[in-house]
């Protein structure tokens, strides 16, 4: 169990911690640190020098929307210097959002953020989590890094009660599910290219 410290006096405590080694950087970490499982969470990056942690870094712009971190990785890219952060948050009841930060110059930016996870069967019990991948290439091939979230959804309906739910990645009727973040090198941001999203998932 992780301890938090301040001015000398223990704050909280961090009942579990996932820290995994940035792609291409041994040194470099990012890590999910939950104080209650599933309610209350954030997540922090940070490196390693001489055995000692540095260059800590937490989400301290809120930039995470949801109650905890569902996953979590960092890597490198020769679009950027940094690193990049790919994190998808998740609410007690099993909806949430894939986040792409960059985290350089002792600050985060985040880049994109959309609705891409969803475990929720509407009875707000938590199901084997699903997700939407993101994948980094030049989608529209114009030399620049996009971002490209692809997969599928079921549309479910109770009869009786009248509810309808979306999974992702059920063993039913599938219907295709894309969207599309088109680096825009004027504006120096990714920009949602909603013509060439398949599906409805937002």
């Amino acid at each position: 169990m992780l301890k938090f410290y301040s001015d000398g006096h223990e704050q909280w405590s961090a009942i579990t911690t996932n820290v995994v080694a940035v792609e291409g950087l041994p040194d470099h970490f990012v890590a999910t640190v939950d104080f209650e499982a599933g309610w209350w969470g954030t997540w922090c990056s940070f490196r390693t020098l001489e055995g000692r942690i540095v260059d800590l870094l937490w989400d301290d712009d809120n930039i995470q929307n949801e109650q905890c971190m569902h996953k979590i990785r960092g890597f490198c890219h020769p679009a950027w210097q940094g690193v990049i952060v790919e994190a998808y948050g998740m609410t007690h009841m099993g909806n949430g959002h894939y986040y792409l930060m960059h985290v350089h110059d002792g600050r985060i930016e985040l880049l994109v953020e959309t609705r891409a996870v969803d475990v929720n069967n509407c009875d707000c019990i938590l199901l084997e989590g699903t997700l939407l991948p993101a994948r980094y290439y030049d989608f529209d091939k114009d030399g620049y890094t996009d971002v490209v979230l692809t997969g599928s959804k079921v549309l479910l309906e109770d009869e009786k009660d009248g509810w309808t739910v979306l999974y992702l990645g059920w063993d039913g009727l599938e219907t295709k599910v894309r969207k599309v973040f088109l680096w825009n090198p004027a504006r120096a941001r990714f920009e949602r290219e909603a013509l060439l999203d398949l599906g409805f998932f937002d």
